[in-house]
């Protein structure tokens, strides 16, 4: 896939609310523990983040 046209459509899909709950049940493991999902955050919480690394190479996109 061309880089520009990854980053179009990660600009494009990132402007939405982001899924939460939905994707995390999606992809959870069954049988699901719902205990997971409090929305009351616990006094210990961590904030979490996720680094995407895609770069040029010859116009094509590409992670490592």
């Amino acid at each position: 896939m061309e880089f520009l046209e990854v980053i179009e459509i990660l600009t494009s899909g990132l402007k939405n609310p982001l899924p939460g709950i939905d994707a995390h049940l999606a992809m959870s493991p069954r049988p699901i523990n719902m205990a997971r999902f409090n929305p009351e955050r616990p006094k210990n919480h961590r904030k979490g983040a996720v680094l995407l690394l895609f770069y040029p190479d010859q116009g094509e996109a590409f992670s490592h």
